[in-house]
Parts: structure tokens; C-alpha cells; sequence
């Protein structure tokens, strides 16, 4: 079918249009273009009238390299590239479609985020579109292109993809934008400085790669292509030709080593010197410059690059370049893509604030990630190897196949002028225990049963374990006497791994939802919320155990979704009568919608109108449960009863919803 596509408005924007972006990315003609009938079906807030075009975003398949890719590609000229229910469902069938195809998934993101009118059908089509990506995590590479803003759930299939890229001045991610921010915190910050390019490069560690135009982001993304396998089980055929002069290496490898052992110097002339000329391709340059990521050509053969990196902090371990190092071991392993490391680490790094960040969990994911990892693994030590630092770079008790260490390099439990630097100490959050959700959890679970695990650490949410009717069962919640519920970095790590664990040993899922989001401002977002917001998503959708929820009071936006919904495989979902579910609260929602009618005193019977069919047509759960997202509307005095025969009626449940693959690459 063909559009007039409205170029011109995003030329204006200095940005290319969905279908030049698709046309700049795969190869000359060999783009097919599917679902092009789609439209919504909305019919509220005047969407009847409204004919969206591919319902705002492009989908199909083409090739690059000569190899078969599929893209979609958000039109933002189009209701804003807005993502309603059919929008999602496009591009989750795409996604499926490319796990029986097997090949590679790119999106071009580009969208307002979800969109509002739709209501609880814009988080399904987020839901929709996130459990796809989890289920080809692992099974086919994801690689997303922020081509425009990204805000809100619009995050989170990013943040669950393998690599993202983004593009100087027109990348824009962002759990909520700068005049959220400014509203709720009171604080003033530009698109640029809250999610832009630069923040997410340099200080989330969200994006992989930042480039400085579209043309050459496209251009990098071709480039990785060559370094990956298309599908697990894919082999990357080897380079016909490589080039390595070894006179010339092999004199300069011996000079990179300066004679200060204190001194820094650039782990990248090593692997230059090791790898075939010019193949080193480097992942999240900017993130942790402690250490180093990539890939590169051994012999023309791809191969993934872990090292520390001693110019910069030294080389230490820190969280960051923990989280850096195991997501990349994990996804080369994942892929079957051969490991090599190069060790010169003077330990983890010490002090309060790391400590208090999680240096002990964060580290032991490095550990972890190795040791699973089944791909061939060498090592080199070049210079120090001390402490845990040296056993977490994939030493021999790990795992590594072979170690092998320059002459003048040291082994040993530390160094001899002691440890490194100890950082400044923020102040500790006063801990405080919940006590509304947990009264919550003591009338479903059995008398005395809840027994609550890390209660004083993220305090606005609730983990542990109780029983129901003698049997076990996992208990996640948020927690509103703790910051509201808001999930942030920390809440997001512990609902994950707790989920992540019981999952692993098959206990049954409980999880109670009242979440007024994910927490906004510059804080959180240069922490990194969109990866560790990723990681619930992921780990609920990946998990495989029995999982009911109860929503008690309110489900918002992105959270709704990552909170174990139908939409990521919650087996059965209760809510009680006066809970809400939409993509924000009422006040939000109309400050959008109607923001300049809310200037007019004369209009302030027509916008309180306007809120009150918004809270009515909505954000009722009756709403959700017409459209199959809600098993049932309960009252709360029933949780107890419905719960318990739930877990009862899954307790033969199998899942048999999972492609081909060694393990997913959960975000890190």
C-alpha cells in the first residue's frame, strides 16, 4: 500500500523519516513491507475520527550484508509515533515472526510513548510487545536505534534488547520527561541533559553505542552484524581474508607496559596488537572506562573482548564495570561467540559508596557469568591479578580454558602498597519497614507464614517467602508507606532477583501491585532505570513458575506491565474494585490532553469533566477485565479465597512457550 509519507516535517527535526531510515539501513530494494493494513480500533477522546496510517509505525523484512534482518520503524510524524494496542501488536508479531525466521530483530524507535487515549490497551500492546522481546532474547539478536524520544514503557523493549544505539541530538530516553520532573521535583533540566545521547553512554550505561548522525549509526549497525551470529546455533563464517603483521605487533606489544607498575596506560593497544588488524569493534565505550568491551577477529573468526582497562580509575572493579563485563559475557555466551580477557586489576574497588551501591552483588554477577558461561575462554594477565578481582576475570577456577601471564605480572591477594582509595559515603536511607502491604500479605498468606528477605534495603517494595494452604510461595510487592511504591534502580534489582530465584527452584509467584510508576528525574535515569527497570520485565516474562497478581489500588503506565500483568505471563490477575490501570494518573493525563484548556478559568468545569470520564472510562479495572487483562474484579475480602485456588489449579503448570536457545541475555 502506498503513503504519502511526511517527510518534510521530520527534515526540519534534522532527522531522517521512518521509511528513509529503513531504506539507509538494509540493503538497496530488499525491503517487504508487512501489515501495512493495520489501524487502531479506538474509539475514545475523539480517536473514531481520527485514520492513522500503519497505525504509526513500519514494519517488515529486508536484508543487510545480504542477510535477512527484520526492522520496524516508528513514523513520529504519525499520532506522534504513538504506541497504541495494534502498534504493539505489530511489532510483537514482527519479533515472533523473526524467531521462526531466525534472523536479527532492529527497531528504529521514534514515539511520544504510549498512547493515551487507548488506555489500558497502550500497555498491552507495551505488554505485548515486551514478552516478545524476552522470548527472542537469546534466540535472535535485538539491536534498538533511538531515532527520536523514547518515553516512559516506550523504554523498556529498548531496554531489553542486546544493544542499543543512540544518536547525538535526537535520542532522547526517559522514564518521564523534563516537565514531569520539573512538576513532581521541582527541578528544571533539558530532554538533552535528563536522557539525551551522552547520559545514557556515559553515565546510565543504557546505550551501547552513541554516534554523532544517523547515517553513520546505521553504518555501525551494519558493521555489528559482521561480528554476531544472525540465530543461536548460527555459525559466523570466517573472514576470507585477515591481516596481521607479527613482526610489527609483537615489537610493540613489548613497549605498551610502562615502568611506574602505578602508571596507567590503554588496554586497547594490547588487544590491537593481539586481534587482526583494525577488527576490534568496541561496545560501551563511554560506560565504565575501567574496563573494555567488544569484539574483534582472531585468525577471522569473531571473537568477544572483556578487559580492564588501568587508564582508566586504575582498572578496578567497580558496579559499573561489573554490570558492563557480565552482560557481555553472558550475551557472547548466549551466542556461542569465544571469550577473550585481559586481566590487570588491583581489586574491587572499596569504600562506602560502592558498598552501599551493592559492590558485593554486583561483582558476584561478573563470578556468575564466567563460571556459566560454556564458550571457549582464554586469559591473559598482563600486569596485576589481586584478590577476588583476580578469581572474578575469568581465571582457571572459573573456568577459563587457558591462563596465560606476562613475566612480570603479580598474582596475589593484594598489592603491596594496600588497597586503592576510599571513596566519600552518601548518607544511608533510614529504614523503615511497611507496614501496609505487609498487613496486605498476612491476610492472603497463611497465619504467621511471611517470613520477608533484604527488609531494610529498597523499602518501597516487599520480598520473601510465606505459605499458602502449607505450600510455598514467593511474595513480591510494592510497598506505599516506602516512597510511595515508586520502583527505582534498587526495588527493580531485588524484585528481579527474587523473582529471578524463584523461578529457578520453582516456587509460585505472588505479587501485589499498587505502583504509581517508575520514578522519574535525572538521579535514577543516569543510574540507569531503564536497564534495571528491564531487568522485572525480563525476569517475570522469562520466569515459567505459577504467578498470580493482585492490583490492590493503582497500576501506572510501564510499571502496570513490569509488575508480573497478563501481558508478560501472570497466569491469573485479580484487582480490587476501586483500583486503577492506565498509563498515568488522571491529573497527568488531562495536564496532557487538555493543557490548554486547563489555562482557561472559564474551562474549568469542562476539563474537571473531562477528568471524571477519564477516571471512569480509563482507569477502571473494569476496563482492563472486558478486555481480558483482568481475570477478575475481586473484592479484597475474596483475595485470600481466589488466591489460594488459583495456586491450586496451576499446580500441574507447564510451559512450553520457550525457542531454541543456551540462556537470554537479561539486561545488567
Amino acid at each position: 500500500m502506498a503513503y504519502t509519507y511526511n517527510v518534510e516535517k521530520q527534515h526540519e527535526k534534522g532527522k531522517w523519516h521512518a521509511i528513509e531510515r529503513i531504506n539507509n539501513l538494509v540493503d538497496k530494494d530488499s525491503f517487504m513491507e508487512i501489515y501495512s493494513g493495520v489501524r487502531h480500533n479506538c474509539t475514545s477522546f475523539g480517536m473514531e475520527k481520527k485514520d492513522i496510517p500503519y497505525d504509526g509505525v513500519i514494519t517488515g523484512f529486508g536484508t543487510i550484508n545480504g542477510r535477512k534482518v527484520a526492522v520496524y520503524a516508528q513514523d513520529f510524524t504519525v499520532q506522534g509515533g504513538s504506541l497504541g494496542l495494534m502498534h504493539g501488536k505489530k511489532i510483537a508479531e514482527l519479533i515472533d515472526k523473526a524467531i521462526q525466521a531466525r534472523c536479527p530483530v532492529i527497531g528504529i524507535n521514534d514515539s511520544g510513548g504510549a498512547r493515551i487515549q487507548e488506555g489500558v490497551d497502550a500497555l498491552c500492546g507495551y505488554g505485548d510487545l515486551f514478552y516478545q522481546n524476552v522470548r527472542a532474547s537469546g534466540s535472535v539478536p535485538q539491536i534498538s536505534i533511538i531515532a527520536g524520544p523514547c518515553a516512559g514503557g516506550a523504554v523498556y523493549s529498548p531496554g531489553i534488547t542486546d544493544f542499543i544505539f543512540a544518536v547525538d541530538k535526537i535520542s532522547q530516553l526517559f522514564i518521564t520527561g523534563p516537565k514531569v520532573v520539573k512538576s513532581v521535583m521541582f527541578m528544571d533540566i533539558s530532554a538533552e541533559d535528563l536522557g539525551g545521547a551522552s547520559i545514557h553512554s556515559k553515565k546510565s550505561g543504557v546505550a551501547q553505542f552513541r554516534c554523532i548522525s544517523e547515517p553513520e549509526c546505521f553504518e555501525k549497525v551494519r558493521k555489528l552484524l559482521d561480528y554476531i551470529p544472525h540465530y543461536y546455533g548460527d555459525e559466523i563464517v570466517q573472514a576470507a581474508k585477515f591481516k596481521y603483521d607479527e613482526h610489527k605487533k609483537t615489537r610493540h606489544i613489548g613497549k605498551i607496559l610502562p615502568e611506574n607498575t602505578h602508571k596507567g596506560y590503554d588496554i586497547r593497544e594490547v588487544i590491537e596488537d593481539v586481534t587482526d588488524d583494525g577488527s576490534f569493534f568496541e561496545t560501551s565505550e563511554e560506560f565504565a572506562i575501567n574496563c573494555v568491551t567488544g569484539f574483534a577477529k582472531v585468525e577471522g573468526r569473531s571473537v568477544g573482548i572483556v578487559a580492564n582497562n588501568p587508564a582508566g580509575m586504575g582498572g578496578v572493579l567497580d558496579c559499573d564495570a561489573s554490570d558492563k563485563i557480565a552482560r557481555h559475557v553472558r550475551y557472547c555466551d548466549a551466542y556461542n561467540i569465544p571469550l577473550l580477557t585481559f586481566v590487570d586489576v588491583p581489586g574491587f574497588i572499596p569504600g562506602p559508596q560502592e558498598e552501599q551501591k551493592g559492590i558485593i552483588r554486583h561483582g558476584a554477577k561478573v563470578i556468575y557469568a564466567y563460571s556459566e558461561s560454556s564458550v571457549p575462554k582464554v586469559t591473559v594477565i598482563t600486569r596485576k591479578a589481586y584478590g577476588g578481582a583476580y578469581i572474578a576475570m575469568c581465571s582457571k577456577h572459573i573456568g577459563a580454558d587457558y591462563v596465560y601471564a606476562w613475566p612480570t605480572s603479580e598474582i596475589a591477594v593484594m598489592g603491596a602498597d594496600g588497597a586503592i582509595g576510599i571513596l566519600y559515603a552518601k548518607d544511608l536511607k533510614d529504614p523503615e519497614k511497611a507496614e501496609y502491604v505487609a498487613e496486605v500479605i498476612e491476610d492472603v498468606t497463611d497465619d504467621g507464614s511471611f517470613f520477608e528477605t533484604s527488609e531494610e534495603f529498597a523499602i518501597n517494595c516487599v520480598t520473601g517467602f510465606a505459605k499458602v494452604e502449607g505450600r510455598s510461595v514467593g511474595i513480591v510487592a510494592n510497598n506505599p508507606a516506602g516512597m510511595g511504591g515508586v520502583l527505582d534502580c534498587d526495588a527493580s534489582d531485588k524484585i528481579a532477583r527474587h523473582v529471578r530465584y524463584c523461578d529457578a527452584y520453582n516456587i509460585p509467584l505472588l505479587t501485589f501491585v499498587d505502583v504509581p510508576g517508575f520514578i522519574p528525574g535525572p538521579q535514577e535515569e543516569q543510574k540507569g532505570i531503564i536497564r534495571h527497570g528491564a531487568k522485572v520485565i525480563y525476569a517475570y516474562s522469562e520466569s515459567s513458575v505459577p504467578k498470580v497478581t493482585v492490583i490492590t489500588r493503582k497500576a501506572y503506565g510501564g510499571a502496570y506491565i513490569a509488575m508480573c500483568s497478563k501481558h508478560i505471563g501472570a497466569d491469573y490477575v485479580y484487582a480490587w474494585p476501586t483500583s486503577e490501570i492506565a498509563v498515568m494518573g488522571a491529573d497527568g493525563a488531562i495536564g496532557i490532553l487538555y493543557a490548554k484548556d486547563l489555562k482557561d478559568p472559564e474551562k474549568a468545569e469542562y476539563v474537571a469533566e473531562k477528568k471524571a470520564q477519564y477516571e471512569q472510562e480509563i482507569m477502571t479495572p473494569k476496563i482492563a477485565a472486558k478486555r481480558g487483562y483482568i481475570s477478575e474484579v475481586i473484592e479484597p475480602s475474596e483475595t485470600r479465597k481466589y488466591v489460594a485456588n488459583s495456586f491450586r489449579f496451576l499446580a500441574d503448570k507447564q510451559s512450553m512457550d520457550k525457542p531454541a536457545k543456551k540462556h537470554g541475555n537479561i539486561p545488567l
